[in-house]
């Protein structure tokens, strides 16, 4: 049976979006409060470097060097969209962008370096430690100034949507980064007792925005609570941090995420807020599926089971978005919009969702397969994650 009782899924996606949430918080503390993972242990990350095969054995590899720190982005006010305000939200304003970029520059600067970092790790134990030390150090100097958590309240509710999201979206790339030191290298506590705490305000923040609204929004906003990727995202992001804080309320909270995602979902994976994007739809509708990719990998490695239904709704997610990648023109006769154009880092879920797919699906598995392998090596650039060295076990394109 599906979590979550049918009559849920008769309602708007508002409607029982809210409700599920209400139960969730009224609830804390009660059965759907407590962790509903089959593992009693220590919440396991998504992904365990043991099993990655470095490519440097008995070769000189480069020295990698970490070069300074990022500056931190710590002002969060007066966040804006940098679309036109049309009916799809998917024509790009370019001087609002141009704006948007400078503002959001530091994090895409942060990413890069933090999967440079994260990638030469991987690949190379002669740079694990140098790697690992480069990570703890550029994460320390954000959360010594509370970056991402600034004058948020200086925000309409768009903007402060906006901005909580910069905020969820790098948080997944500085959660990869870290997990991936932590395991590369035994880390002080002394970095524990200045990154945690952060962390703990970043899901805080992200649990608090995505919270059931005292009354009902304004009509033009009301469509922040829908079932979207950016929900999604919130998801993987408290779930992702959950692990690093050892939270399993938190933790619990993003499988809430990913179930009623997966329970709202259609039966044929076409999720309609992101069709509803215009020339962008298959953009979206992969950005959800990146998203709940890392929700799936965080449910399985902590033995959280998926329901029949549940089962087959991300699988047909995850056909749609393949062949939304694949064939753009099945996506422009469904909605009249001729789509842009993809780049391959758009499907480094194919990586990530693969190990649960092959359980289930060998025929859409190999599908995914033959679609990600004249990719790779394959990364989630967005997030600092190469994908393909992590769950794909290997660092060799075509492989």
């Amino acid at each position: 049976m599906s979590l979550y009782p049918t009559k849920f899924r008769k309602m708007s996606q508002t409607s029982a979006v809210i409700l599920l949430f209400v139960s969730f918080f009224a609830l804390n503390g009660s059965a759907l409060g407590q962790s509903r993972s089959g593992n009693d242990g220590p919440l396991r990350y998504i992904f365990d470097l043991r099993a990655v095969d470095s490519d440097d054995a008995g070769q000189q590899t480069p020295r990698f060097v970490c070069g300074s720190n990022v500056r931190p982005m710590t002002d969060m006010g007066h966040f804006f969209s940098f679309y036109k305000p049309t009916s799809t939200q998917s024509v790009i304003d370019p001087k609002a962008m141009n704006a948007f970029a400078h503002r959001a520059w530091p994090t895409w600067v942060v990413m890069a370096k933090l999967l440079a970092a994260v990638n030469a790790g991987a690949t190379s134990h002669a740079n694990r430690q140098a790697a690992a030390n480069c990570i703890t150090q550029q994460l320390i100097s954000w959360a010594k100034q509370d970056a991402l958590l600034g004058n948020l309240d200086e925000n309409d509710l768009l903007g402060r949507r906006q901005a909580v999201m910069i905020s969820g979206w790098t948080a997944v790339g500085l959660a990869n980064a870290y997990a991936f030191a932590t395991q590369a290298s035994p880390h002080s506590d002394g970095a524990d007792r200045i990154i945690s705490p952060w962390f703990q305000r970043l899901s805080d923040r992200l649990v608090s925005e995505f919270a059931p609204p005292a009354a009902p929004r304004p009509h033009q906003y009301q469509w922040l609570d829908d079932n979207n990727n950016v929900r999604d995202w919130a998801g993987a992001s408290v779930g992702l941090l959950s692990v690093q804080l050892q939270d399993r309320t938190k933790f619990d909270w993003a499988m809430t995420i990913l179930h009623n995602a997966l329970d709202l979902a259609p039966d044929d994976g076409a999720l309609p807020r992101e069709l509803g994007r215009g020339r962008r739809a298959s953009h979206y509708q992969n950005f959800a599926m990146q998203a709940l990719s890392y929700l799936v990998a965080l449910a399985d490695a902590n033995n959280v089971a998926l329901s029949d239904l549940q089962e087959k709704r991300l699988e047909a997610i995850a056909r749609f978005s393949a062949e939304a990648y694949q064939s753009p023109k099945l996506v422009e006769a469904r909605t009249g919009y001729a789509q842009e154009d993809l780049k391959p880092e758009m499907v480094s879920w194919i990586d990530i969702i693969l190990p649960h797919i092959r359980k289930r699906d060998e025929a859409l598995a190999h599908e995914l397969e033959e679609i990600a392998r004249p990719l790779r090596p394959l990364s989630d650039t967005f997030v600092a994650l190469p994908t393909t060295v992590f769950f794909n076990g290997t660092t060799d394109k075509g492989n």
